[in-house]
C-alpha cells in the first residue's frame, strides 16, 4: 500500500468535490465569472504526521508543531510557480484547506526565492499582497465592503528568533513601519475596497484606480480582526514569516516566506471578523523592495494576465491602488478602465482528499521546465520518466526531449507537434507585445517534431499521439505519466554546417590543439558561404567558421557566433486537432560547465522596452542569487565533487530528521505496522548494505547514511525517492561535471539548486521610466562544478554598479543594449581572489574613446533581426586549470 493509499483508507468518508462555498454550506450567491479556477486540495498530511501544516500548535496534541518551512504536511498542495528563466522560481505558492476545531481555514504559503540577498549586510525587503473579492458587498456601518487586500511586509535584515520564525506586528500607517523613513518593521495590514477611486502618487507620477483603504481597529494601530493576531489563546496568530539563511537545509536555504492561515466564514453574508466569505475570489502579488522610498520590483502575480501591479505610495501611505481590480465606479478615470473588472480575480475550487481533480479547474495539456532538455541516451533510457537536462554534449548524440503532461483526468489522443528553438537574444522583457529577438529552430526540427510517427518529418497531418492522464504515484510533484516528444541532434554532423557548428556554440572542433580555438572570424554580410541566422545584406550578425575540416563538409561555412548552451524553448501545437492546453510553451536553461576563473560577456537588451515620449534612458536592476557558493568553505579547502556530495548528504539528512524524531516516539510494533503498510520491507537494511557504495571518497558518509536509513521505514513515497536518490549520488564516484548533471537527472532541478553551486541573475526594468514597480525580464541560471581542490567560490558582475549586497544597477540609452561581464572563480590556495566588480567595464576608466564619463562603455547599437547573439539564458563557461606538477 502506498502512502497515498494508506491515508485514503482512513479518510474515505471525506471524499467529494465542491466549491468552497458548497463545502461550507454557504447559500447560493451569484458571483462573477473569472477566467481562472484554481484547485485547492484538502490537507491530510503524511503517514505518522497527519492533518494540515501547523506552525502554531492550532491542532493540539504533542509534537505536531513544525516551525520549519518544509513541513511535509504541505503534501498535495496546489499553487503556482512563476519561473522566468531561473533554476528556481522567484515565487512559489502553496494552498490547502482543512477544518480545525469546527472552523474551516485556507492555508497559504508564499515563498520568495531570492537567495543570496538575505544574509549579512544590506538585504532586500519584500512584500506579499493577497486580495479577496466578496461575491456581494457587505454593509459595515455606513460603507459597503467589496473586497480586501492583505499586505505582508518583510523588512530588510535577518532575525534572531528561534528557527527564524517571526511574528509580524500590525501597522496601520506605512510610513511608521517601512524602511523609509524607518526604522523598518516586519508588519501586516489589511485594506478594504469601498468602491471608490483614488490617486496613488509615486516619484511624482500619478496612478488612478480602485482604492483600497487601510482598515484599523478601535485604536489607530490596533488590528481590525482578531483571527489574524490572536490573544486567546495567546500567541496563536494566523501569520508567521520565515527569513532563512545559508545555514538552513538546501531546499529552504535563503528563502524568505509568508505563511498564513486564513479563517473562512460560514456564509457569504458575514463580516471580515468572521473570516473571508466562502465564495470569495482571490489575487496576489509578490514584490521586492529596491532603492528609494517607494521603488518595487514586481516579482510575480496571479492571475498572470494582469497587466498592472499594485501601487504602494509613500505619499498616500494608507491607500493601495490597483487599476484592474474593481467595479465600474472605482475604475472610472483609470487608464485601464476597459480592463478593470471583478473578473480579473481568480476563482478557486476546493476538493476533498481522494476525490478526482475537479474538471472546472484549470487543466489541459502542459509542458513545463522540468520536462524539457536533452539526454545522452542508453539502451535502458525510459524517455517518459527520465529527468532531462539542457547539457548538450559535444561528443555524443543528444536526444532532445519534451515530455508532455496531461493535467486532465482522461487520456488525450491528438496529433501533437512540438517546436524546438534555441534563444538568440539577451535579457528581454516579458510584458510587451513586440518581438525581442529571435528563437531559431533547432537544426533537424525546423518543421516541428511530432509525438508519433517518424520524427521529425512525420507528414501532415501528423499521426495521433496519446498523452495519458496525470498520475503521480510517488507524490514527488512530477508526473509519472509523461508523453515524450524527441529527436536526435549531434553537434557537427550537419553536411551543411560541418565543424562550424562547434564554433557556432563556442566549442572547439575535434582535432583542435590548445591554445588554438579551431575557429576564425568571418563576415555574415559578405562571406559567400554564409549560413548565418541572418543572411540579409545589412546583417549585423556576428560570424565564425571552423578552421578544421570534417568528412561531412570539407569547407566549413560562415555561421552565427552564439553561446555554448542556450535557452531551449518548446512550443506545443495541435494544427489538426482540438486540444486544450493548460500551458502551451515553456523553456529550460540549465547548464553544466567546469569552473575555474570564468570571464563571459553578456548583453542586457533594452531595445524593445516600453518607453514614453522623450525618454532617453532605461533603468535596469540586476538581482544576483548565488546558491551554494560560499566565499570560504567551512573546514577549509575540499574537492569540488566532495563539496557537492556533502551538500547532497546534508539535504538527505534534513529530509530524514523529522521522521527520525517520530521513530523515537513510536513503539516498535507501530513502526513495523507502518513500514508493512507502506511496503517498505527491508529498505533501510538494503541501503545500509549497498555493496556498490564507494563512500564518495569519504568514509564518514557511510556512517551518516546508516544513521538516517531507519527513517525510510515511515517516509511517504516522495521523500523516499528524494533520500534514496541523494544517497545514491553521495555514494558514487563521478567527476564534478558528471555529478552535477546526475544530481539534476536524479532529483530534478529544484532539488539540485539546493545542492550544487548555482548562480542566477534576475533583471528588472521600469516601464516607461516611471512609477515604483519594476517588471521582471528573463533570468539566467548556471550550475557550476570544479575538478580539484577549492577553498571558496567568488563571483562578480562588471558593467553595472553594485547598490546592495547582491543588487546591481545600470542605465541603457533608449534603443540600445549594454554589455556586462560575469566572472566566477573557484579559488585554490594560495591563489588570489578575483578583484571587485568594475562598473566602468569594458573601459579601464574614463577614456575618450569610451565617451569620456564611460556613458558609452559596453554600449551596443541596434543589432538587426539577428538579435543580440551575445548572451543566452545561460552564459558561464570555464575550463579546468592545469594542476602544477608535483616535485620529487
Amino acid at each position: 500500500m502506498t502512502a497515498g493509499e494508506l491515508v485514503r483508507t482512513v479518510t474515505r468518508a471525506a471524499a467529494g468535490v465542491a466549491t468552497l462555498g458548497a463545502i461550507l454550506g454557504a447559500s447560493a450567491v451569484a458571483i462573477a465569472a473569472p477566467a481562472h479556477n484554481v484547485c485547492v486540495p484538502q490537507a491530510v498530511g503524511v503517514p505518522s504526521r497527519s492533518g494540515p501544516p501547523d506552525w502554531m500548535g492550532w491542532t493540539g496534541g504533542t509534537g505536531l508543531v513544525e516551525t520549519r518551512l518544509d513541513d511535509p504536511r504541505w503534501l498535495g498542495a496546489s499553487g503556482q510557480s512563476f519561473g522566468n528563466g531561473g533554476a528556481l522560481a522567484p515565487l512559489h505558492t502553496r494552498m490547502l484547506w482543512a477544518t480545525t476545531g469546527g472552523t474551516r481555514y485556507l492555508y497559504l504559503s508564499f515563498m520568495v526565492d531570492l537567495a543570496g540577498i538575505s544574509g549579512a549586510g544590506l538585504t532586500t525587503p519584500r512584500d506579499i499582497f493577497v486580495g479577496f473579492r466578496r461575491p456581494s458587498p457587505f454593509l459595515a456601518g455606513t460603507h459597503n465592503e467589496f473586497g480586501y487586500i492583505f499586505e505582508f511586509h518583510l523588512t530588510g535584515g535577518g532575525e534572531g528568533a528561534v528557527d527564524h520564525v517571526i511574528a509580524p506586528t500590525h501597522c496601520s500607517t506605512f510610513n511608521d513601519c517601512a524602511e523609509v523613513p524607518g526604522p523598518g518593521k516586519n508588519f501586516w495590514r489589511v485594506f478594504v475596497d469601498h468602491d471608490e477611486g483614488d490617486d496613488c502618487v509615486v516619484g511624482g507620477v500619478t496612478v488612478h484606480g480602485p482604492a483600497f483603504r487601510a482598515l484599523t481597529g478601535s485604536f489607530t494601530d490596533s488590528a481590525p480582526i482578531d483571527w489574524m493576531t490572536s490573544t486567546t489563546p495567546a500567541g496563536q496568530d494566523a501569520v508567521r514569516y520565515w527569513k532563512l539563511d545559508a545555514a538552513q537545509p538546501g531546499a529552504i536555504q535563503n528563502r524568505w516566506a509568508v505563511q498564513v492561515r486564513v479563517k473562512v466564514a460560514a456564509t457569504d453574508s458575514e463580516p471580515l471578523e468572521n473570516g473571508i466569505p466562502p465564495s470569495s475570489t482571490f489575487w496576489y502579488e509578490a514584490a521586492a523592495k529596491l532603492t528609494g522610498g517607494d521603488q518595487y520590483a514586481a516579482l510575480s502575480w496571479w492571475p498572470r494576465e494582469l497587466a498592472d501591479t499594485v501601487c504602494v505610495s509613500s505619499a498616500t501611505p494608507n491607500t493601495l491602488v490597483h487599476p484592474q481590480l474593481g467595479d465600474a465606479t472605482s475604475c472610472a478615470g483609470t487608464t485601464t478602465a476597459g480592463t478593470c473588472s471583478p473578473d480579473n480575480y481568480s476563482a478557486f475550487t476546493t476538493f476533498n482528499f481522494g476525490a478526482p481533480r475537479p474538471a472546472s479547474c484549470d487543466g489541459g495539456l502542459s509542458i513545463d521546465t522540468p520536462y524539457i532538455g536533452s539526454v545522452v541516451a542508453t539502451g535502458s533510457t525510459n524517455f517518459a520518466t527520465v529527468n532531462p537536462t539542457t547539457s548538450f554534449k559535444a561528443s555524443a548524440t543528444n536526444t532532445v526531449i519534451a515530455q508532455v503532461v496531461n493535467l486532465g483526468t482522461t487520456d488525450v489522443d491528438a496529433p501533437i507537434l512540438a517546436r524546438f528553438r534555441l534563444a538568440n537574444w539577451g535579457s528581454a522583457p516579458w510584458l510587451t507585445p513586440t518581438e525581442h529577438g529571435i528563437w531559431p529552430d533547432m537544426r533537424g526540427a525546423e518543421s516541428g517534431v511530432c509525438g508519433a510517427g517518424a520524427a521529425p518529418t512525420c507528414g501532415s497531418p501528423p499521426p495521433s499521439f496519446v498523452i495519458p492522464h496525470f498520475v503521480d504515484a510517488d507524490s514527488d510533484g512530477l508526473a509519472d505519466t509523461r508523453a515524450p516528444i524527441k529527436f536526435s541532434w549531434t553537434i557537427g554532423d550537419s553536411p551543411v554546417l560541418g565543424n562550424s557548428e562547434f564554433c557556432k556554440f563556442g566549442l572547439a572542433p575535434p582535432g583542435t590543439v590548445p591554445p588554438a580555438t579551431g575557429c576564425a572570424a568571418c563576415d555574415c554580410k559578405t562571406d559567400p558561404s554564409n549560413q548565418c541566422d541572418d543572411k540579409s545584406p545589412t546583417s549585423a550578425d556576428v560570424g565564425t567558421r571552423a578552421t578544421i575540416a570534417s568528412p561531412v563538409n570539407p569547407s566549413p561555412p560562415c555561421v552565427s557566433r552564439r553561446i555554448e548552451h542556450e535557452c531551449m524553448f518548446v512550443e506545443l501545437s495541435a494544427p489538426h486537432g482540438s486540444v486544450q492546453f493548460a500551458q502551451q510553451s515553456s523553456w529550460n536553461n540549465m547548464n553544466f560547465d567546469q569552473m575555474s576563473t570564468v570571464f563571459r560577456e553578456g548583453l542586457i537588451d533594452a531595445r524593445q522596452l516600453p518607453r514614453r515620449p522623450g525618454q532617453r534612458e532605461q533603468d535596469i536592476y540586476l538581482i544576483a542569487m548565488p546558491r551554494n557558493m560560499p566565499a570560504a568553505i567551512p573546514g577549509g579547502p575540499t574537492d569540488g565533487a566532495h563539496f557537492v556530495r556533502e551538500r547532497a548528504l546534508e539535504r538527505a539528512e534534513a529530509v530524514a530528521a523529522p521522521y527520525l524524531q517520530d521513530l523515537s516516539k513510536l513503539p516498535a510494533p507501530k513502526v513495523t505496522e507502518i513500514a508493512n503498510q507502506l511496503g517498505r520491507g527491508n529498505i533501510a537494511a538494503a541501503i545500509r548494505a549497498n555493496p556498490q557504495a564507494t563512500d564518495g571518497g569519504d568514509k564518514g558518509f557511510r556512517e551518516r547514511i546508516q544513521r538516517l536509513a531507519p527513517a525510510l521505514q515511515i517516509m511517504p513515497d516522495r521523500d523516499v525517492k528524494r533520500v534514496v536518490g541523494l544517497v545514491t549520488l553521495v555514494l558514487g564516484s563521478q567527476s564534478a561535471a558528471d555529478l552535477n548533471e546526475d544530481v539534476v537527472r536524479t532529483v530534478g532541478p529544484v532539488e539540485a539548486a539546493g545542492v550544487v553551486p548555482t548562480l542566477e541573475i534576475y533583471p528588472f526594468y521600469l516601464p516607461q521610466g516611471r512609477g515604483n514597480t519594476w517588471i521582471p525580464m528573463t533570468a539566467f541560471t548556471v550550475f557550476l562544478g570544479h575538478e580539484g581542490s577549492m577553498a571558496g567560490i567568488d563571483w562578480q558582475i562588471d558593467g553595472a554598479t553594485r547598490v546592495g549586497q547582491n543588487i546591481f544597477h545600470m542605465t541603457i540609452p533608449v534603443g540600445y543594449a549594454r554589455k556586462i561581464q560575469v566572472r566566477a572563480q573557484a579559488t585554490q590556495p594560495p591563489e588570489a581572489r578575483i578583484g571587485p566588480s568594475n562598473p566602468a567595464w569594458p573601459c579601464a576608466g574614463g577614456c575618450a574613446a569610451c565617451g569620456g564619463a564611460n556613458r558609452s562603455c559596453g554600449l551596443v547599437a541596434a543589432l538587426g533581426s539577428g538579435g543580440p547573439g551575445l548572451l543566452a539564458c545561460v552564459w558561464v563557461v570555464g575550463r579546468r586549470r592545469k594542476q602544477p606538477k608535483r616535485r620529487g
